[in-house]
Formats: structure tokens, sequence, C-alpha cells
């Protein structure tokens, strides 16, 4: 089944939204919840993952949590995927990379997250 665009675009943001909220928080709960419970992140070109199921992801973001929130520069959606480009708060003017979430009967089904540097 594909998402409506606009699903996939309202999930993105609550994605990023919870990401954020994790890296504050310490608790990636809410985002992993969104996940598909087959769902996974994958990490091109970086020695990380792919993370397949929710126990795979909390571990993930448990034992290596990210230590800074992001900002979207741009973002569009193309059927269920939304793709966008991203900076670490802290570095505002470097662009830290890409990510694609596909979506599917709303969740995230793929998180496929490409860093500029590691």
């Amino acid at each position: 089944m594909r998402a409506d665009p606009a699903n996939a675009q309202e999930l993105f943001e609550q994605h990023v939204a919870d990401f954020n909220s994790g890296v504050t928080r310490g608790d990636f709960g809410p985002m992993v919840d969104r996940f598909d419970p087959d769902g996974e992140v994958v990490f091109a070109g970086a020695p990380h993952g792919p993370f397949r199921g929710h126990d795979a992801i909390r571990a993930a973001y448990r034992d290596q949590p990210p230590d800074d929130t992001i900002t979207v520069l741009s973002s569009h959606t193309d059927g269920d995927t939304v793709h966008a480009a991203f900076v670490w708060d802290a570095n505002p003017d470097m662009k830290a990379g890409t990510m694609d979430v596909e979506v599917a009967n709303s969740r995230i089904k793929r998180l496929i997250i490409a860093l500029e540097s590691f």
C-alpha cells in the first residue's frame, strides 16, 4: 500500500521532532515506535548497521546516541518516500547529510541516512 504524500510528510516531520527530542531527553522510544515492527535504519557509507526491527533500532540509539539535534534544510515527497537534507545544529553552516524516509501503512518502513562525514 502506498502512502498518502501528506501522510508521508507528516510522519517525516514527526520523526525529526522525535529525533530531536530523543537527543535532548535521552529517550528515542517515541521515534522508534513510529517504525514498522520490521522497519530498518540504514547508514549509507558508514560503518553502522543496518538495524532492523524495534529492538535493534532502539539498541542502536541507546548504545551510540547522537549528541546533536538536526534542522532540515529541504525536503520533498516522492510517492511514499520523503527525501531531505539536514544540518547538525551545532554546525548549521555545513550540510550534515541526507535522509530518505520510506513510509508504508502510516509507519516508517525504512530510514536511509547518508552522512557527509562521520
